[in-house]
């Protein structure tokens, strides 16, 4: 893969799909890229990202998971741009993003299923943001990966659900 990385590292598209292998065959062998530890008001923030990432398929706003934190949303704001090193919206988009496409790659669901189920309420907001991150629609995405890289080394659903964002906050 990093031979492929420095072979093609004036297409940005294709270098995130290789960074998405790479990360994808290592959480298959259960490891996880995690950032430095955080400092300060690390806890918050971990508690924001753990309720994104259980939650991301619903719903999801700063206010309500400031709410949920018994804090002011920018208050929640702050602390969560300087410990995660984005803004809650970013981070979701990309959470949410992540998830359309392994979904994209592992099952053949709708584009439109995969869209809901993967907390956009907007077909088209969905559309718009897929090919911003990964410079392709997600009908493209799916036809890329599915002749890139062989159904055998695509695990399978059930197993699908064991990865995570790049972003991983631990204790």
């Amino acid at each position: 893969l990093f031979h492929e990385l420095l072979m093609h590292k004036d297409s940005s598209y294709y270098v995130s799909l290789l960074i998405n292998a790479a990360v994808c065959l290592l959480a298959e062998n259960g490891q996880k890229i995690s950032p430095k530890p955080l400092s300060g008001e690390h806890s918050l923030a971990m508690k924001a990202v753990r309720i994104m990432n259980d939650h991301y398929d619903e719903h999801l706003t700063l206010n309500s998971i400031a709410e949920l934190l018994s804090v002011s949303p920018p208050y929640l704001s702050h602390i969560f741009s300087r410990n995660v090193g984005m803004t809650y919206a970013s981070y979701l988009c990309q959470l949410r993003l992540h998830h359309a496409a392994r979904l994209l790659t592992d099952s053949s669901k709708a584009i439109t299923d995969i869209c809901y189920a993967c907390g956009y309420r907007n077909l088209s907001h969905f559309l718009r943001s897929f090919k911003e991150q990964y410079g392709m629609t997600p009908k493209e995405y799916r036809h890329f990966t599915t002749e890139s890289f062989p159904s055998s080394n695509i695990p399978s659903e059930e197993t699908s659900d064991h990865y995570g964002l790049v972003i991983t906050l631990e204790v």
